[in-house]
């Protein structure tokens, strides 16, 4: 496990298409190895900021929503928000993205620190300005 960890890790994504939802970022492209498909029976409820895969793709659902995406993780990091007018959705279509480890309290510190001030979400972007 911790090998798949690691390499989903170093992956770099690319933001190819915006949709599904407002904020739902199509990341593409994670390593083939760790390729899954679909589910074949969607789930109802699949909570907000949960990281995901499907085939090759990775997301971060904005928000509580179906989906057919499989779980891998959550992202503490708001995807959308429309508390931040000038830019409510974190991500655009072109952007790099690559995650990293973070401990259950920095989560809470991270959460906490969006409740404050919702823009300060993109301070965990390396350049926004891309």
């Amino acid at each position: 496990m911790a090998a798949v960890i690691e390499t989903f890790l170093a992956a770099e994504l690319r933001v190819h298409a915006m949709g599904f939802m407002p904020g739902f970022a199509y990341m593409a492209s994670l390593p083939e190895r760790l390729s899954v498909p679909r589910l074949k029976v969607p789930r109802t409820h699949v909570p907000s900021q949960s990281l995901a895969i499907a085939g090759t793709m990775v997301a971060v659902y904005p928000w509580v929503s179906p989906g057919g995406w499989n779980l891998i993780g959550h992202a503490p990091v708001i995807p959308f928000s429309l508390l931040d007018a000038d830019e409510p959705a974190l991500f655009r279509a072109g952007d790099v993205v690559q995650f990293y480890r973070v401990s259950a309290d920095e989560c809470v510190a991270i959460a906490q620190e969006q409740k404050r001030d919702i823009k300060a979400r993109r301070r965990y972007l390396v350049d926004a300005s891309l």
